[in-house]
């Protein structure tokens, strides 16, 4: 019984580009001081949470830039052992 596993290479790669794309048009630049200059704690609360919500998409994008960049290698080194494969049956 054979089983065959097929990448479609080009998707693969194009669907990265396409998540590369939408990182960077990410910004997660929120108001940075809301209401400076008062004292209420609600404000303060929520300068703290936009604080908090900037870091977290910061560090989402680094963490998905990071996996982007470790799927291609993957697709690279499947595509590099599958074209071994394929050298080694042809001289058969």
């Amino acid at each position: 019984m054979s089983k065959e596993m097929k990448v479609r290479y080009g998707e693969v790669e194009q669907a990265i580009s396409s998540i590369d794309k939408t990182l960077q048009s990410v910004d997660s630049a929120l108001i940075k001081d809301m209401a400076s200059g008062t004292q209420l704690d609600l404000v303060k609360k929520l300068n703290e949470i936009n604080h908090l919500l900037e870091e977290t998409s910061s560090n989402f994008k680094d963490i998905l830039t990071e996996h982007n960049q470790l799927v291609n290698k993957s697709l690279q080194d499947l595509k590099e052992a599958d074209d071994q494969i394929s050298s080694s049956l042809k001289m058969r």
